[in-house]
């Protein structure tokens, strides 16, 4: 193997090296085009960490599953909807990107093949989404920022049908993202909130934190915001790190 090639750093151990597996999941990253109603995103949101695992599938063909979570500070609710409210602080968002990789005599090739983490919506390949250059095209709904794969206006349905935009009229974000490798913690996001991909589960994620549940991933993909259980969020009082 070329000596480029060979991994001088993988933290996760995955056999990719951490610099390339960065830049593959910068180029795969969603892109957010938000309604021109959203009034919950801070400038440099949502902040974007990841993480990954390899695999070979059926035909020994290298497969590398990102799993991107995307944090704001606060969600606001449904905004487009007389009936419904659901505002709270702090807001965390997956998506999982699936794609095959190759490499190459003197660089990485990535292809796309699957995007996972839709509201309401099926795993999306690469035919059935919009694109701006390598990165997806995502519709967050104004307020709540649930993820749709094209412009319109949508229901959600909970326990009463509540109304949401997602246009993708207003600000375009492309995130700059962060590897967290398993088992380590972020260095950009605030120090108020420790950022863990947790192995087993997590007691409180960050939105958890309002509305306490646990989170159990034995896959070890799930990446949650680890705090002292019982802590209530208080990420608006946070102040945020700027993305260089």
């Amino acid at each position: 193997m070329p000596e480029e090639l060979v991994c001088e750093f993988d933290e996760d151990d995955n056999g990719l090296d951490d610099e390339i597996e960065t830049q593959i999941a910068q180029a795969l990253v969603p892109q957010f085009r938000f309604d021109k109603s959203e009034e919950h995103t801070r400038s440099g949101e949502p902040h974007a960490v990841f993480n990954t695992r390899m695999s070979l599938d059926a035909s020994g063909r290298r497969i590398l599953t990102i799993k991107y979570m995307f944090v704001w500070d606060r969600d606001g609710g449904f905004v487009n909807s007389d009936i419904c409210g659901d505002a709270h602080a702090g807001d965390t968002q997956p998506m999982t990107v699936t794609a095959e990789v190759y490499e190459g005599t003197d660089r990485w090739f990535a292809k796309l093949t699957k995007l996972d983490g839709f509201t309401q919506q099926e795993a999306l390949g690469p035919d059935e989404l919009l694109f701006a250059g390598s990165h997806p095209l995502v519709f967050p709904t104004a307020g709540k920022h649930h993820f749709r794969p094209y412009p319109n206006e949508y229901t959600y349905n909970g326990t009463v049908n509540c109304h949401e935009n997602a246009y993708g009229n207003g600000p375009v974000r492309t995130p700059i993202v962060e590897h967290v490798p398993h088992g380590t913690r972020s260095r950009n996001l605030p120090l108020d909130f420790v950022y863990q991909f947790a192995e087993q589960s997590a007691c409180s994620s960050l939105q958890n934190q309002v509305y306490p549940v646990c989170v159990d991933d034995p896959s070890g993909l799930m990446p949650s915001m680890v705090v002292d259980c019982g802590v209530r969020a208080a990420f608006h009082e946070t102040e945020h790190v700027v993305f260089k």
